[in-house]
């Protein structure tokens, strides 16, 4: 959840970005620039050929409040945090509501107010992304045309971004 800091951190104090894109370090590659085609209020994210019933996605921690919501959501495609783009408004909402998820979390296991641990940030990111998209915070967008299917080169030659792809990826 740290990248999630660093990265609300950055946006704050660089308020005249327009548009920006949170993406993984070592495992992503833009292969098409996506900042002429994207729209303010909308969320861009990747995805993963997975719904919600994944069982990676079920392992991912044990926070009641999560599966709840992923149980209420189970055709929902599986949302890759990996790459996560928007306008600076839009994106810094997004990343904020994380670590509030996060650090709400972190608070109800140190209080014993319930039990259940988050896991990985995606747990976080999937239910921020999918919520504020239901809740008209913003316009989400994700498909083919955000990443090419996940771990391969395989997919529309016109999508911005390959994501764990073995020919392209810097650090395996």
């Amino acid at each position: 959840y740290q990248r999630w800091q660093l990265i609300t951190d950055y946006l704050q104090t660089h308020p005249l970005i327009d548009y920006a894109w949170a993406v993984d370090a070592t495992d992503v590659t833009m292969v098409n620039n996506p900042f002429p085609h994207m729209q303010p209020n909308t969320l861009y994210i990747g995805d993963e050929p997975e719904t919600y019933e994944s069982d990676w996605l079920h392992k991912q921690g044990d926070d009641p409040d999560f599966h709840t919501f992923i149980n209420n959501h189970p055709q929902q495609q599986l949302l890759n945090c990996g790459l996560a783009g928007a306008d600076h408004k839009t994106l810094l909402t997004f990343t904020r509501r994380i670590i509030h998820m996060w650090n709400d979390n972190q608070i109800d296991n140190t209080q014993k107010w319930k039990t259940g641990s988050l896991g990985t940030d995606m747990a976080a990111a999937n239910q921020t992304a999918i919520t504020g998209s239901e809740q008209s915070d913003w316009t989400l967008s994700h498909g083919p045309h955000i990443n090419q299917i996940f771990r391969t080169s395989i997919g529309n030659k016109h999508a911005w971004w390959t994501h764990k792809d073995p020919e392209h990826t810097r650090i395996n």
